[in-house]
C-alpha cells in the first residue's frame, strides 16, 4: 500500500517537475510550493533552504524538494530519502567530508527561483572528500555540475554518473589552498578582492577564477590585480564593486573576461571613480550600464601641432586643450591618434588643412565643444582648408562651436549635407562652405545664400593660372585661386 502511495506521488511530481523545467523566457511558472505554502502533504514536496542536517528534522516524508540545501561538516550527508531536487545542493569547503551519496535521487535540476546559483550540484574545496555516488538514470545536465579544488577526489571516484564528470585541475584552488601552495593558478568560490599582502601575492598567480569576485572598501585606487583575469560566473553579479570611496581607476575590467549569468558586473556606491570619456565610454559597453563618474582626475593640455611626438606627451586624462590644435600637412595619421578620442573641448580653434593623410575626423569623436580664444572672433573657430581625400565627417560628439565656421574642400560631396546642416544649427557665427571644382571647362564656384543659388563659371583657364572673380554676395567680394595648392575664401557668406 506504502509502495503504491510512493509511486503515485512520484508519478505526480514528475508531471510537475516537467511542467516546472526552467527557462529564461518563463518567469510566470506557478510552483507547487513556496514561502507561503512549503509543504504539499498530497504530493510530498517541499521547500527547503538550509543546512542539510537540518532536512530530516524539518520533514520526514518530502521526497520532492525545492530549495538550496548546504551541506555539513559531517564524514557521510544524509540524502536517502530526496527522490527529486530542484534548485542547489552546496556541498563546499567540509574539512570532515568524505563521501556524498545521491544514489536515490532520480531528479536534479538546477532553478534561479530556489537557488541563486546556476548549477544544480556545488561540490569544491573539500580537502577530504574520496567519493561521490550518482545513478546512471538520473536526470541530472552536465552542465549544472561544478566539481573542482576537492584535493583527494580522482574522477573514477565519482561513480554511476549519466555522462563523463569533470572534477578539475589539480591547480584549482580555494584561497584557503593557495595562501599555502604555490602551484594555484585558478581559484574557486565566492572571492573577496585580496585584503593584505599573503592575498594578494596568491591572486598574482591566478588567471581564472571560477565563482564570483566581490570588491567592497577597498584601500586600492585601482583594480590592476584584476587585469587579463578570467571569470567563470556561476551567479548574476559575477563582479560586485561596491562602497569603494578610494578606487578611481577600473579601466581593468576592460582587460577582464567574464562569462556567467547576467549581469556581469554591479557598482554600488563608489564616488571617486574618474576617467577620460573614450574610456568611460568602453567601460559602460563593457559593463552593459550607466555608471556616475567623478571629474576630479580631468586635467587640460597645451594645444600644438598634432604629432606623434605631441599625443605621446598628452597626459592620460586630458580632456581639454588649452590653445589651437593644428593638424597640418600629414599623409598619414600618427599610430597613436587614438589619443585625440580623449578629448571634450578645445579652447583655441581647430585647423585641419594641405593633409593627404587625413580621410576625416573621426579620431576626435567626444569632441564637444569649440571655443575660439580670440575675443573678437575674426578667425575661424573650426577651419578646414587644402585638404586631399578628405570628407568631413567624424566629430559626431559636437554639441557648441562658439566662432566662425570655414570649410574649403574639392567637391561639394565631401561635405554631406547633414554634416553641413547640423554645424550651421550649433555654430554661434557664420557657416561657409567653399567647394572647388576643376575640370577642362574652368573651375566653377557655387555659392548660395539662403535659398538663393548663384553661379559663376570661369571660362577655360590653364591650371597654374590664378583665376579673380568678383561675385556680388551679400555686398561682399569673393576670391578664387586656381586649385594647385592656393586657397579660396568667401567673407560673409552664411550659406553657401
Amino acid at each position: 500500500m506504502w509502495f503504491q502511495l510512493l509511486k503515485g506521488a512520484l508519478a505526480s511530481a514528475l508531471v510537475v517537475v516537467e511542467l516546472m523545467a526552467p527557462t529564461a523566457e518563463d518567469t510566470q511558472v506557478v510552483y507547487p510550493v513556496n514561502e507561503s505554502y512549503p509543504i504539499n502533504e498530497r504530493t510530498r514536496e517541499c521547500l527547503f533552504k538550509g543546512v542539510n542536517q537540518y532536512f530530516s528534522a524539518f520533514r520526514d516524508d518530502c521526497f520532492f524538494i525545492y530549495g538550496r540545501m548546504v551541506g555539513d561538516n559531517y564524514r557521510v550527508p544524509i540524502f536517502y530519502q530526496i527522490f527529486n531536487f530542484t534548485g542547489c545542493i552546496i556541498m563546499a569547503e567540509l574539512d570532515k567530508l568524505e563521501n556524498i551519496p545521491l544514489s536515490s535521487f532520480m531528479s536534479l535540476r538546477a532553478n534561479f527561483k530556489f537557488c541563486e546559483y546556476k548549477y544544480s550540484l556545488m561540490v569544491y574545496g573539500n580537502k577530504n572528500l574520496r567519493r561521490i555516488s550518482l545513478r546512471k538514470d538520473m536526470e541530472i545536465k552536465k552542465e549544472e555540475v561544478f566539481i573542482r579544488a576537492n584535493e583527494k577526489l580522482r574522477r573514477e571516484q565519482v561513480t554511476n554518473a549519466p555522462f563523463d564528470v569533470d572534477v578539475g585541475s589539480p591547480h584549482d584552488c580555494t584561497i584557503k589552498m593557495a595562501l599555502k601552495r604555490k602551484d594555484c593558478t585558478a581559484l574557486v568560490g565566492d572571492l573577496k578582492y585580496p585584503s593584505d599582502e599573503d592575498m594578494r601575492e596568491a591572486w598574482k598567480r591566478i588567471s581564472k577564477v571560477y565563482g564570483t569576485i566581490t570588491i567592497d572598501d577597498i584601500s586600492d585606487e585601482n583594480l590592476n590585480i584584476l587585469r587579463n583575469l578570467t571569470v567563470d560566473g556561476w551567479q548574476p553579479r559575477v563582479v560586485r564593486i561596491l562602497n569603494n570611496h578610494k578606487l578611481k581607476n577600473i579601466a581593468a575590467v576592460l582587460d577582464m573576461k567574464v562569462t556567467g549569468p547576467k549581469p556581469h558586473f554591479w557598482f554600488s556606491n563608489n564616488p571617486s571613480i574618474c576617467h577620460s570619456i573614450n574610456v568611460r565610454k568602453e567601460i559602460e559597453v563593457k559593463v552593459e550600464t550607466k555608471l556616475q563618474w567623478n571629474d576630479s582626475c580631468m586635467l587640460r593640455c597645451k594645444g600644438g601641432v598634432m604629432s606623434a611626438d605631441y599625443l605621446e606627451k598628452m597626459v592620460e586624462n586630458c580632456n581639454s586643450i588649452n590653445g589651437d590644435l593644428l593638424i597640418e600637412g600629414l599623409k598619414n595619421l600618427p599610430p597613436n591618434i587614438g589619443k585625440l578620442a580623449q578629448i571634450e573641448q578645445i579652447n583655441g580653434r581647430l585647423i585641419v588643412k594641405k593633409n593627404s593623410g587625413v580621410p576625416d575626423l573621426s579620431f576626435l569623436p567626444n569632441l564637444e565643444e569649440i571655443d575660439t580664444v580670440d575675443s573678437d572672433r575674426k578667425l575661424p573657430c573650426l577651419e578646414v582648408v587644402g585638404n586631399e581625400n578628405f570628407t568631413l565627417k567624424g566629430l559626431t560628439g559636437i554639441r557648441n562651436i562658439y566662432g566662425n565656421v570655414y570649410v574649403s574642400t574639392r567637391r561639394k560631396s565631401d561635405v554631406p549635407a547633414e554634416v553641413k546642416q547640423y554645424l550651421k544649427q550649433i555654430t554661434v557665427g557664420t557657416s561657409t562652405f567653399v567647394y572647388d571644382n576643376v575640370t577642362q571647362e574652368g573651375i566653377i564656384l557655387i555659392a548660395r545664400r539662403s535659398t538663393k543659388l548663384r553661379k559663376l563659371i570661369l571660362k577655360k583657364r590653364p591650371k597654374t593660372a590664378e583665376v579673380e572673380a568678383a561675385a556680388a554676395i551679400s555686398s561682399k567680394e569673393a576670391t578664387v585661386k586656381s586649385s594647385d595648392g592656393a586657397s579660396k575664401s568667401i567673407e560673409g557668406s552664411r550659406d553657401i
